[in-house]
């Protein structure tokens, strides 16, 4: 007996809800801090409109390079500054807000896949597999995250748009990919993935002709997009330190090989995300400057894959899935340019759709076949379960900075930032022995990052160990002389060690 689409729809959505509901009581957690709670377009300091002027960090478009990223946003700012005004800046309407956009995101993929021509079981397994994969807790529970999550619901609505039989509406397909790269830049992938299925006449491309225009309006939307980024910040790739890139610097053979690791790892996530970490940085994933078996392996996996797009066209289902994945992944691979971070789970939100559509060829191969129906029925339930629950107790890792970094600590621990943050949770607290030692351990990893010495030397100085605070203080301002907090920092240290008997402080 077939199940009608209100019910499917209805139990799409209940299932998508259920891992994410733990994350609607959280906080304003690590990115969330730059990205929302100091953003004075998103605090009220400043008008919501500026947006369109400034970067995803606040930062406006003339900022020094240490304080630049690049990274232009607009739309996304914009809903987040609708959201603290509803909220008076309560954190409630953003978590509420991302977990609904969630939803929405996996609504259209459920729609879009059936504009392309899935039968709608595929179509509704692929949207399930999506809206539960536990990978996707970074995105949902992780305010900063909400870009991916906007920008990907939107191109999902502009991939179904390309096949409509009104071309008014695949031409408002190239409109609404211009709104996706305005939430994020990832949104770009959708024409590199557009231009190679039409390409090929795979599926709902198969008739070029009509398409033509839907592909015309998707480039035009990107050449604007281009331009307006250019005019405003001068460059379309963003600013990248190596401290969250150690690629940064490194040879275009170095960064495709370790690219292949990283394409394992993901591979590795989108089948078991079992251990998830907020931060991959320094020095937690390594440059491959040797041949390595396993990067090599990743190489040729990433390759065969992209090889097969058009060896599979004839089945176009599985010519998309391999299309989403491996066309994704290209731009977040860091082969082409190095990105901001060397990995992160919330990059892999928009090509985890790919994978998406390959579990749900897997699922229905096997509901489809009456010996296999029980087994794949009760694979489908057992899967999704697992997902909801490793997704909801992920979702509980970020209801607080403590939570979350003492879990990162723990799943990446050789991520400098992630000890740094910790140790900066435990001077917030006053808790000064746990301090030194988480940062002791992000000093070890990153010996001459002024950040982590300077604070450091305050944990240190307020054990009373002062001539090793001052030496770490003292290299803070060494190494970073123009870091404003470092300098302020040794300026009290000495203020209140260095003062002369009866006399002034004796400052240099």
């Amino acid at each position: 007996m077939s199940i009608s689409v209100r019910t499917q729809l209805a139990l799409l959505a209940l299932v998508t809800l259920l891992p994410w509901l733990p994350s609607l009581d959280a906080g304003f957690v690590f990115d969330d801090t730059i990205a929302i709670v100091d953003n004075p377009v998103v605090n009220g300091a400043e008008s919501p409109w500026l947006a369109w002027t400034r970067g995803f960090w606040g930062e406006r478009p003339d900022a020094p390079p240490h304080e630049a990223t690049g990274a232009w946003r607009p739309l996304t700012v914009m809903m987040f500054a609708m959201d603290w005004r509803v909220g008076g800046g309560s954190s409630r309407p953003f978590h509420v807000a991302n977990v609904l956009l969630h939803l929405l995101a996996t609504l259209a993929a459920f729609w879009a896949a059936l504009r392309h021509g899935f039968p709608r079981r595929v179509a509704w397994l692929c949207a399930l597999a999506f809206g539960v994969h536990a990978l996707h807790a970074e995105n949902v529970a992780g305010l900063a995250g909400r870009a991916d999550v906007l920008a990907t619901a939107l191109t999902f609505v502009a991939w179904g748009l390309l096949v409509h039989e009104r071309r008014v509406a695949r031409v408002a397909a190239g409109g609404v990919l211009l709104l996706a790269l305005c939430a994020k830049e990832s949104a770009i992938s959708l024409a590199g993935i557009a231009i190679v299925a039409w390409s090929l006449g795979v599926g709902a491309f198969g008739d070029r002709r009509r398409v033509i225009d839907g592909i015309a309006s998707l480039l035009a939307a990107c050449a604007c997009w281009w331009a307006l980024k250019t005019a405003l910040f001068g460059a379309v790739l963003p600013h990248v330190a190596h401290q969250a890139n150690p690629l940064v610097g490194e040879s275009a053979g170095v960064r495709l090989v370790t690219s292949g690791a990283l394409f394992l790892r993901a591979l590795g996530l989108f089948a078991a995300p079992l251990t998830l970490s907020a931060d991959y940085s320094f020095a937690e994933i390594l440059a491959v400057r040797t041949p390595d078996p396993v990067a090599l392996l990743g190489l040729a996996s990433l390759g065969a894959l992209l090889i097969a797009i058009p060896i599979a066209r004839r089945d176009a289902l599985l010519s998309t899935g391999l299309c989403w994945l491996g066309l994704a992944w290209l731009p977040l691979s860091n082969a082409i340019a190095p990105l901001p971070a060397i990995f992160a789970e919330r990059l892999l939100y928009l090509p985890s759709f790919g994978a998406c559509i390959l579990i749900a060829l897997g699922a229905d191969a096997m509901l489809r076949r009456p010996p296999l129906r029980r087994v794949g029925l009760i694979l489908v339930v057992v899967l999704c379960s697992l997902h909801v629950v490793r997704g909801g107790l992920r979702a509980l890792d970020w209801r607080s900075n403590r939570a979350l970094f003492e879990a990162t600590v723990e799943d990446a621990p050789r991520s400098a930032r992630a000890w740094y943050f910790l140790g900066l949770r435990e001077v917030a607290d006053e808790r000064w022995p746990e301090a030194v030692r988480c940062l002791d351990e992000a000093v070890a990893i990153l010996p001459r990052w002024a950040d982590a010495l300077t604070w450091r030397g305050v944990a240190l100085d307020m054990l009373g160990r002062t001539e090793d605070a001052r030496r770490s203080l003292e290299h803070a301002v060494a190494h970073r002389p123009g870091c404003a907090e470092c300098r302020s920092n040794l300026d009290s240290f000495r203020r209140r060690h260095d003062r002369p008997p009866g006399g002034a402080a004796a400052l240099p």
